[in-house]
């Protein structure tokens, strides 16, 4: 039997190098903690496994699969690893840099919707970001406006928590390369493959997400709406998404990606995050105007 996780209490010092100032939040697998390097005094993000998950080896591999993620991609749009750690009791912890801002979720929570010109400030970073994910052969496959971070310095997005990520790798040794055949993702963001846990599943499957974030940061409603997950899943797997409504602020070109972005058929739609941010890139001035 594991010996007692530690206790995860304002004050507490872990792992003999950060103290843990206050919660930041609490995921299905995992709890955030602010907390202070001892010796640096530099602030860090802290997550940890969840208690509850620690004696499920399903779940400590998912949650390890951020790291094995995050030490491919380096990129400043997604968020950094500085270590990665498992206490003595068996615990494990990662150790991700601190920010300081609010997520897509949040801003739209908020306002409702962005205006064209402020989804071209936030998706140019957000898709040289994808991209590069996607370069070293890694599905995010749970983006969503909760995993966006806009940070205080707007040019800083960040894609956040890659638990659900996967490589198109064939290794079996590769730890992010393993096909369990569950629907893992956020359904209303999910493509349809993704939804039918295809093994073959490979990026294309992050664009259709890319998509239905831009429908909803647009219009304020997802297109794959739903009152339960059977009605979500329903409507992803048996009709088509609707073309994004008239929006006077919104270039026909742009529409047109949307719409192929949001494509059933995965060959159908556009191959990678660059395509997407080269029809932005013919917007970028009017994209400042939104700092």
């Amino acid at each position: 039997m594991r010996p007692d996780p530690p206790r995860l209490i304002t004050g507490a010092v872990v792992a003999e190098r950060f103290r843990l100032e206050a919660p930041v939040g609490v995921g299905s697998l995992g709890t955030v903690w602010r907390g202070r390097e001892l010796q640096s005094q530099r602030r860090a993000a802290l997550k940890f496994l969840r208690a509850a998950n620690r004696e499920s080896a399903e779940c400590e591999r998912r949650f390890m699969r951020e790291a094995h993620a995050l030490v491919r991609v380096r990129h400043p749009n997604v968020v950094s690893l500085r270590d990665a750690l498992t206490l003595p009791n068996g615990t494990h912890m990662l150790v991700l840099d601190m920010l300081r801002g609010e997520t897509l979720a949040d801003r739209l929570a908020r306002n409702g919707r962005l205006s064209f010109p402020e989804l071209v400030q936030v998706f140019m970073p957000l898709c040289a970001a994808l991209a590069a994910v996607h370069e070293v052969g890694i599905v995010h496959r749970d983006l969503k406006p909760s995993n966006i971070y806009l940070t205080h310095d707007r040019e800083r997005l960040r894609i956040l928590d890659f638990g659900a990520a996967m490589s198109l790798a064939t290794s079996g040794e590769d730890p992010l390369s393993i096909f369990s055949g569950e629907v893992i993702g956020t359904p209303f963001y999910m493509a349809p493959e993704q939804a039918l846990a295809d093994p073959l599943l490979d990026h294309r499957a992050d664009i259709f997400s890319l998509g239905v974030i831009a429908y909803e940061a647009l219009t304020g409603e997802r297109p794959n709406g739903g009152d339960s997950l059977g009605q979500v899943l329903k409507r992803i797997l048996s009709s088509p998404a609707p073309r994004l409504p008239h929006l006077p602020d919104v270039p026909r070109d742009f529409a047109d990606m949307v719409h192929a972005m949001l494509a059933s058929e995965a060959a159908d739609r556009p191959f990678g995050a660059n395509d997407v941010w080269r029809v932005l890139a013919r917007y970028a001035d009017i994209g400042a105007l939104a700092r």
